[in-house]
């Protein structure tokens, strides 16, 4: 991690800790809105942006599943070889 992703990423949970403990989704919106406002970014890469984000929850969402798939077939594995005892 280079500098700057170390002061972006100190400032991000900075922010993140500050913020009310019931934030809700407007809330967000409204955040993001301020931070492509702010940086002036175009409707090309405030797409791109949201594109991205929803790519990376769809994939840790995947994996979680995954996950608890591989968690069931544990489960019905050892209860398999304990029936077959």
């Amino acid at each position: 991690m280079d500098r700057t992703d170390k002061l972006v990423s100190a400032a991000s949970i900075d922010f993140v800790r500050s913020l009310p403990t019931k934030v809700k989704d407007r809330h967000f919106a409204t955040i993001l809105c301020f931070l492509f406002d702010g940086f002036g970014l175009s409707h090309e890469a405030r797409a791109q942006i949201c594109e991205d984000v929803l790519n990376v929850m769809l994939e840790a969402e995947m994996r979680s599943d995954e996950s608890a798939a591989q968690a069931a077939d544990d489960v019905i594995a050892r209860a398999t070889a304990k029936a077959r005892k």
